[in-house]
C-alpha cells in the first residue's frame, strides 16, 4: 500500500499530460459537455490520490515561470504575430504566454459576453499553436471594471465564460483586477468585509470551479505606489495574502507601474505581507503610454539576479509593436539564465547579433520610388541597430546621441550665438537622418512598418534642431513664439530637454515644411 501511495503521488503530472492528450483528441461532441477540468478530474483521480493531491500537483510551483504578457492598451497583436511569438519563445526557452490584451473587448469591457463560433475557432487554434511549441497558454479575464462581486448572475456569467475557454483546451487562468474603480456597491459592502475579501472570494470560487493547472491574480494595488498607505501597512495586500488560495500566484510590477529598478528589498517586503513569493509583471518595455512617440528596444536591466530566487516568475508586458520586441525578450531570457552574472551590455550585443541573423535572409523593404538600380537594398549593420536601440532604449534612457544633441541645444538656448554648436547639432541630426534612411532600405517590411512613426519622429526632430541652430546664428536664442506645437510633447520625450527649451527650439526652427499628423499616446 505504501509503495502504491508513493507511486501515485509522483504521477499526477504525467496523468495530467495523458488526460490532456486524450481530451485534445476527443470527438467534437464530447467537447460540448461541461467544464474541461471537471471532465478530466474523474480520469485523474486514482484509489491512492485524492482531489486535493491532484490540485496540489497540477498547481505546484515546479519551475520558474517566464514569458510574455500581451497586456497592453492599444491594438492587440494579430493571430499570426502571436504564433510567431510562440516559435520565438520556444527557441529562447521562455515557457508561458498570457492572453490579456486590454483592447480585446471580451477580455475586459465585455467580459460577460461569450465568444462566437469564429472567435472560438481562432482562440482554439492559438491555444493549440502555443501547446505545439511547449508554451503554457494562460487566459486572463478582467471583470473588475463593472462586476458586482456579490451578484450570482455575474459570477455565473464569469464561470460560463471561463468554461467556454476551458473547453477550447486552456488549462491555466489569470484573474486581473488592475486599473479598476476601488469602490464597492452597497450590496457588495453588505456581503464582504472589504474590497480584498470580495476579490479573493471571486478568485477562490473560480479556482474551485475550474481546477486550473495554474492560477494567477493581479491585484488592484499592483505596485508600491498604488499600495495604500504603503506596502507594509496595506490592509488590502495583507488580506489578499491571507484569503486567497495558497496556490494562487500574485502578480506585482515593482515600486511603480513602470519600474526603473526592482530591488530585492522591495520583493522581500511584499513577500512578508503576502505570505508568498510574487510573479513579476514587468512593464519595463511597455510603451502603450508612449505609442507613436517612443518605443523601448533596449536590454533588460535594473533587476538584480537575486530576484530569480525571490520570485516564482517574471512575465514581461512589452512594446505594442510586435516586431520590435526581439532584443527585450532575448535579453530577459539571458537574465533568467545567468542571474547574478548577467551583463546588460553584453546581452544586448548578443541579442542584436542574433536579431541580424534572424532577418538576414528575409527581403529588405524597398521604399516607394526607389529606382530599379537600387532594388537590392544595402544590408543593415550591427552598429546601425545599436544606434537605433540606443536612441529608443528605455523610458529613462535616451541614449548617447540624444544626450549629446540635448546638451548642445541647452547651451545654445541658454545664450550662446549658436555658431559653436551649429556644426555639432547639424552633424548629429544628419547622422540620425542617414541612419533612418539606411534602416528604411535594409530592414524587413514588417519591422519598417512598426518603426514608421518613430522614424518620422527622428526626421522631424532633426529638421527642427538643425533649423533652430541655423536661426540662432542670426538672432538671440529667445522664445519667439510660445504657442503650442504638435511636436512639442514628442520632442521632450525624444531627448532630455525641458518644455521651455523645446518651445524655443521649435520656434526658432520656424514652420514645418511638411505637415504630419499629431502624435497621440494611449493612456494607461
Amino acid at each position: 500500500v505504501r509503495f502504491y501511495c508513493y507511486t501515485a503521488s509522483c504521477l499526477p503530472t504525467l496523468c495530467l499530460w495523458i488526460s490532456n492528450r486524450i481530451y485534445a483528441r476527443a470527438a467534437p461532441a464530447n467537447r460540448k459537455t461541461g467544464s474541461t477540468w471537471r471532465a478530466l478530474r474523474s480520469c485523474q483521480l486514482g484509489p491512492f490520490c485524492d482531489e486535493a493531491g491532484i490540485r496540489a500537483a497540477v498547481m505546484a510551483e515546479d519551475a520558474f515561470l517566464s514569458g510574455v504578457i500581451e497586456g497592453f492598451y492599444g491594438r492587440p497583436w494579430s493571430w499570426e504575430q502571436r504564433k510567431a511569438l510562440f516559435r520565438n519563445m520556444h527557441e529562447l526557452g521562455l515557457g508561458a504566454y498570457m492572453y490579456a490584451p486590454k483592447d480585446d473587448l471580451k477580455h475586459r469591457v465585455g467580459w460577460r459576453d461569450p465568444y462566437d463560433s469564429s472567435e472560438c475557432q481562432l482562440l482554439e487554434d492559438l491555444i493549440q499553436a502555443a501547446q505545439a511549441q511547449s508554451i503554457e497558454f494562460i487566459y486572463a479575464i478582467s471583470p473588475g471594471v463593472d462586476m458586482s462581486y456579490s451578484s450570482d448572475s455575474d459570477m455565473s456569467a464569469l464561470k460560463k465564460k471561463l468554461d467556454q475557454v476551458a473547453r477550447l483546451g486552456c488549462c491555466s487562468f489569470a484573474f486581473l483586477f488592475d486599473d479598476i474603480p476601488t469602490g464597492m456597491s452597497a450590496e457588495d459592502e453588505n456581503a464582504f468585509d472589504s474590497f480584498a475579501h470580495a476579490q479573493a472570494a471571486v478568485a477562490n470560487a473560480l479556482i474551485s470551479h475550474l481546477m486550473p493547472k495554474r492560477a494567477l491574480f493581479c491585484p488592484t494595488e499592483y505596485c508600491a505606489t498604488r499600495a495604500v498607505p504603503c506596502v507594509a501597512d496595506s490592509a488590502y495586500l495583507r488580506t489578499l495574502g491571507a484569503e486567497l488560495d495558497s496556490r494562487v500566484q500574485i502578480m506585482w510590477t515593482g515600486p511603480d507601474v513602470v519600474s526603473r529598478t526592482i530591488s530585492a528589498d522591495n520583493i522581500i517586503e511584499l513577500t512578508s505581507v503576502l505570505g508568498r513569493k510574487p510573479v513579476l509583471w514587468d512593464n519595463i518595455h511597455a510603451n502603450d503610454y508612449e505609442v507613436n512617440c517612443r518605443v523601448f528596444m533596449g536590454a533588460y536591466e535594473g533587476r538584480p539576479g537575486e530576484l530569480r530566487e525571490l520570485t516564482v516568475g517574471v512575465l514581461t508586458n512589452p512594446n505594442c509593436e510586435y516586431s520590435l520586441n526581439f532584443v527585450p525578450l532575448h535579453t530577459m531570457n539571458t537574465w533568467i539564465r545567468l542571474g547574478a552574472s548577467y551583463d546588460a551590455d553584453a546581452a544586448q550585443t548578443a541579442a542584436i547579433r542574433d536579431w541580424l541573423f534572424v532577418f538576414q535572409g528575409r527581403p529588405a523593404a524597398k521604399p516607394v520610388g526607389t529606382p530599379p538600380s537600387e532594388g537590392i537594398a544595402q544590408r543593415v549593420s550591427e552598429d546601425d541597430l545599436l544606434q537605433l536601440i540606443e536612441f529608443y532604449h528605455l523610458p529613462w534612457d535616451h541614449g548617447s546621441l540624444a544626450a549629446q544633441l540635448a546638451g548642445h541645444i541647452k547651451e545654445m538656448v541658454q545664450g550662446d550665438t549658436g555658431r559653436q554648436h551649429r556644426a555639432s547639432i547639424a552633424s548629429i541630426c544628419r547622422q540620425l537622418t542617414a541612419l533612418v534612411n539606411r534602416l528604411r532600405r535594409a530592414l524587413p517590411r514588417d519591422i519598417v512598418d512598426d518603426l514608421r512613426p518613430y522614424f518620422a519622429n527622428i526626421t522631424e526632430l532633426g529638421r527642427i534642431c538643425e533649423g533652430a541652430a541655423e536661426a540662432c546664428v542670426e538672432q538671440a536664442a529667445t522664445v519667439i513664439n510660445t504657442e503650442a506645437h504638435t511636436f512639442l510633447d514628442t520632442m521632450v520625450r525624444l531627448i532630455p530637454v525641458d518644455e521651455a527649451t523645446a518651445r524655443t527650439v521649435i520656434a526658432l526652427a520656424g514652420p514645418r515644411d511638411v505637415k504630419r499628423p499629431l502624435n497621440k499616446s494611449f493612456s494607461s
